[in-house]
């Protein structure tokens, strides 16, 4: 059973790590959100999307794998976001989809395929959908608990430099 992540900022005063996403000084190049993957709480969907739409493209794209880190529970936002009016973020999204590997999202990256007028996001959804079709898709992270317990000690091991301090909550 995957565990909530809480941080201590200040002395009895523990916050939902979600929280800390928009907070540039804390957040800087996305750490919190691939912490955040790495909990797989499907909670975290939500802040996750909003934190793909950060200026600093190293900080969306970690919120974006964090998002396949967690899995299932990203599929239906990351295909809502096909249609964002950015295209960086439509790009994100159909990479996402394509590493996660859900059949659902076959569909929307056919209609992007023959919808998209920015190249570089036709090519991206291009390549998850044969990854889709395929089957060539990442494995899960799901089975693959050692490389994330071990991420997860790298992640917070940057938050606790940072003066922040971890502690799991059930």
């Amino acid at each position: 059973m995957r565990q909530k992540c809480w941080v201590n900022l200040v002395h009895w005063q523990w916050i939902p790590l979600s929280a800390l996403l928009k907070d540039k000084e804390i957040n800087k190049q996305g750490v919190v959100a691939s912490a955040l993957g790495f909990t797989g709480v499907g909670e975290a969907v939500g802040p996750l999307i909003n934190a793909l739409k950060d200026d600093d493209p190293v900080a969306a794209w970690r919120a974006a794998s964090a998002l396949v880190k967690i899995g299932e529970s990203s599929v239906d936002d990351l295909i809502r976001q096909l249609h964002n009016e950015i295209a960086y973020i439509r790009l994100l999204a159909a990479d996402s989809l394509g590493r996660i590997g859900n059949k659902r999202a076959t569909t929307p990256l056919e209609e992007i395929i023959m919808s998209e007028t920015d190249h570089e996001v036709r090519q991206w959804a291009v390549k998850a959908l044969e990854k889709l079709k395929n089957d060539d898709v990442l494995p899960s992270t799901k089975n693959k608990q050692m490389d994330i317990d071990k991420d997860i000690q790298r992640y917070t091991g940057q938050l606790r430099g940072m003066g922040v301090s971890i502690r799991r909550r059930t």
